[in-house]
């Protein structure tokens, strides 16, 4: 089977590679997201109070998952191009080592959020009467951080041979779960389970990623030969070199945008609560949209791989202009409809007055950023594919550093959080224009 799906991606038609794959891959990224949306409509329901601390959760909650997919992806180009050059042996201990690390990276953010969680909250200036319900949903969420990591390695092994339909199956249970388990353990069921509000929401989220874990364990033995007599004394520091070297550039750079999102949420806080909580529920309903994109950055990424190491020079480039045509097509779209249908989807959401009117304003500002964003997406996925991840590191650097922050800090100087959320767009069409031209170096 996985001979098959990768003499796909080396030879076989290309938006028919592009075009499936992309969307099996979208519906298992909105399950894992899923996971922050659901917890937010729910605990909406609550009260604005346990709203407003969820909000707060944001930043940390995206440091985190951004943090794993990025080495997820850095995981997926590595092996991806092992396949491509056709080297067995080395597909398999990259994987074992590829788990290994991602697993680390999990413990260390679950110590990290357990530890300093004080701190997390003076960086992001939370209201002292919020810290006590703030703090166990945190904590929780924390420690769903391991079996998560561990699912996203396994997940980026699949991907690196071109395989989607195994993760749609796995992130579609944790879609389900989650919806069942959130109203349950949220608002509890008659007398046999205790309404837990944000620790029930934390709790449904890690059960639900313990039940994709344990369906992907079904199906690792066809992408891995895991010897265990041989995992810790050959294979779990195996290529950790080769695989870094594209994965902390991949994972510093990807974390300058929560960091980013952290810094965004402080000014913020500066016009009230319930402008930070509406940023909140805009940044995530951002996210959910680009996840189409998002997921054609992760279709692209085996596919540029495996024909990097088969040296297949034409048939990348047309791989390129493919996935680039689509991205604008798909953010064109997607910025129009929600410019119109902006307050309808905020409703979806809360219906506080000012929460309301604050998310129609950002979403009005917001959504013709997609397009670029899109663009963004794409051309990063290239560079680290091709092996150019301090190329990729420099557009992300440039894009949030020099312009995405400094221009936030002119509207917080201005006193204008329309002109924050206006740094967003901005941004990222000044910074396209950088990805578009490394690209183009990288491919002459």
């Amino acid at each position: 089977m996985n001979n098959q799906t990768s003499q796909h991606l080396l030879t076989g038609n290309i938006p028919a590679y592009i075009i499936p794959n992309t969307l099996r891959i979208f519906v298992g990224l909105m399950g894992l997201t899923s996971l922050s949306l659901a917890d937010i409509y729910f605990i909406g329901k609550i009260g604005p109070n346990e709203l407003m601390a969820v909000s707060f959760t944001a930043p940390v909650f995206l440091l985190g998952l951004t943090l794993l997919l990025s080495i997820g992806t850095a995981i997926t180009t590595v092996i991806a191009l092992a396949i491509g050059k056709q080297d067995t042996s080395k597909i398999n201990k990259l994987s074992i080592s590829s788990l290994a690390l991602i697993l680390l990276t999990g413990c260390l953010l679950m110590l990290f959020i357990k530890n300093f969680t004080h701190l997390i909250f003076k960086l992001l200036r939370v209201d002292i009467f919020l810290h006590e319900i703030i703090a166990p949903y945190l904590i929780l969420i924390g420690i769903g951080f391991i079996p998560m990591a561990l699912l996203v390695g396994i997940l980026g092994i699949m991907r690196a041979y071109g395989e989607t339909k195994i993760p749609l199956k796995i992130m579609v249970s944790v879609l389900i779960s989650n919806l069942i388990l959130d109203p349950i353990l949220i608002f509890g069921c008659g007398n046999i389970i205790p309404p837990m509000q944000l620790v029930g929401a934390a709790l449904a989220t890690i059960t639900a990623i313990f039940i994709g874990l344990i369906g992907s364990f079904f199906y690792l033995p066809k992408f891995l030969n895991i010897n265990y007599s041989s995992i810790i004394f050959a294979s779990f520091w195996y290529q950790w070199t080769s695989l870094l070297y594209l994965a902390l550039p991949i994972a510093a750079t990807r974390c300058l945008l929560p960091f980013s999102n952290g810094i965004i949420t402080a000014l913020l806080a500066g016009f009230g609560a319930s402008i930070v909580a509406a940023y909140g529920i805009g940044y995530r309903v951002d996210i959910s949209i680009l996840m189409l994109t998002m997921a054609l950055s992760s279709v692209i990424a085996p596919f540029v791989g495996q024909n990097f190491g088969a040296k297949n020079f034409n048939r990348i480039k047309a791989g390129i202009k493919t996935s680039l045509k689509y991205a604008v097509i798909y953010g064109s779209i997607m910025g129009v409809i929600v410019f119109y249908f902006r307050y309808t989807i905020a409703t979806f959401f809360t219906e506080d007055t000012a929460i309301l009117n604050a998310i129609n304003n950002y979403l009005g500002i917001a959504c013709w950023g997609y397009l670029f964003n899109g663009i963004l997406m794409i051309a990063t996925a290239l560079l680290n594919a091709l092996y150019q991840p301090l190329k990729a590191a420099l557009v992300i650097t440039v894009h949030l550093i020099g312009l995405y922050l400094p221009l936030s800090f002119l509207g917080n100087y201005l006193g204008s959080e329309l002109f924050i959320y206006a740094a967003y767009p901005i941004s990222n069409f000044l910074a396209c224009g950088l990805a578009l031209v490394l690209v183009h170096r990288t491919l002459s």
